[in-house]
Order: structure tokens, then C-alpha cells, then sequence
């Protein structure tokens, strides 16, 4: 784990220190975006697959699509070019952070938490609508899954901006749709 001098708080940085929800977001963010990059049917089917898996024959669909709903949300409004690490890399990168605690923070209903995260992620148009996203995900995931922890607190000296991925656009349009991998 990593500590944000200015907080004391600590962030993951290895897929290892995740929670199991925390590990099926990451994964399926990493997932998506290497099957919207490469147009990878067989990324889909595995993406579907283990959604099934995870949310029942029943909602896989239904969780996938929200899921799906709000990575676009986040890519239409995103202040930086969305980075992700290969599905298997044991690293985090920020932004895959951001999107844990985003879904967390929705998850436990603390939308001002809510709210201060998808602006590290999304430009200030955005972010009702990547929140809205992110809550419809985290309805399903409360049905459906073990509860995921809330690492943020919301205080004001929580270290949220260090969550920030780096090249924010400080105003004015989105960051081009493009994702980089490590």
C-alpha cells in the first residue's frame, strides 16, 4: 500500500490488496477498455461470462450493460486519457482507483464522496451523469455481491486529490477518447 504523505491515508497499489469486488471492478474496467480498444469479441464473451458468473445468469446481462454504461460515461467526459493496465498486471494505476472508490462511495449512498471523486475523473459536465452511472452499477453490485469497503472517508484532508490522475484538463472539453496500457 501506498501513503499519501499529505493524508496518512492509504491507497492500493496492487490488485493483491483488493477486496474481491474491488478486484471484479478493476478486472472488468481493464476488460472493457481492451475490448472497446481492440474490438475483441472474445474480450466481450469473457466479460459477459464472468458477469453471469458473478451476478447470476439472470443479471449478468443487466450488470454488464451498466457496467458498460458507465465506463462510457466516464470516457465521454474524462479530463485525462483513460490508462489501464493489462487485466493480469498486479499494479493500479490512479484512475483504476478513482473508478473502486467511485463505485464504493455510490455503493454506500456518500454522494458528496460521490461527487469530489468523479471530478477527478470527469470534467464538471460529466460528473452527475458518471455518478448516476456508477450508482445504477452499485444498486446491482449491492444485490447481488459482498459488500465492498469505502477507503475514503470524505473528510477534507482524505487525499482525494492525490487520486487525480496526472494531465487534468483544467477546463473546457473532454480528454480524447483514446486508452493507454501499461
Amino acid at each position: 500500500m501506498q501513503t499519501d504523505d499529505a493524508s496518512g491515508r492509504n491507497w492500493p497499489t496492487l490488485t493483491a490488496e483488493l477486496h474481491s469486488t474491488e478486484h471484479l471492478i478493476v478486472w472488468s474496467y481493464r476488460s472493457w477498455a481492451m475490448a472497446i480498444q481492440s474490438g475483441g469479441d472474445q474480450r466481450w464473451r469473457l466479460l459477459r461470462y464472468e458477469f453471469r458468473r458473478q451476478f447470476g445468469s439472470a443479471c449478468g446481462e443487466a450488470a454488464l450493460d451498466r457496467f458498460s454504461a458507465l465506463m462510457r460515461q466516464i470516457g465521454a467526459n474524462a479530463r485525462a486519457p483513460l490508462r489501464y493496465h493489462a487485466p493480469c498486471c498486479p499494479c493500479l494505476g490512479a484512475q483504476e482507483v478513482c473508478v473502486i472508490s467511485l463505485v464504493a462511495a455510490c455503493h454506500a449512498r456518500q454522494w458528496s464522496l460521490a461527487r469530489r471523486i468523479a471530478a477527478c475523473l470527469v470534467l464538471a459536465d460529466g460528473v452527475g451523469a458518471a455518478i448516476a452511472a456508477a450508482s445504477a452499477f452499485a444498486d446491482m453490485m449491492r444485490r447481488h455481491l459482498p459488500a465492498m469497503p469505502l477507503r475514503l472517508t470524505g473528510d477534507a484532508d482524505d487525499g482525494i486529490a492525490a487520486l487525480s490522475p496526472a494531465g487534468h484538463a483544467a477546463a473546457g472539453a473532454a480528454a480524447p477518447a483514446s486508452f493507454t496500457i501499461h
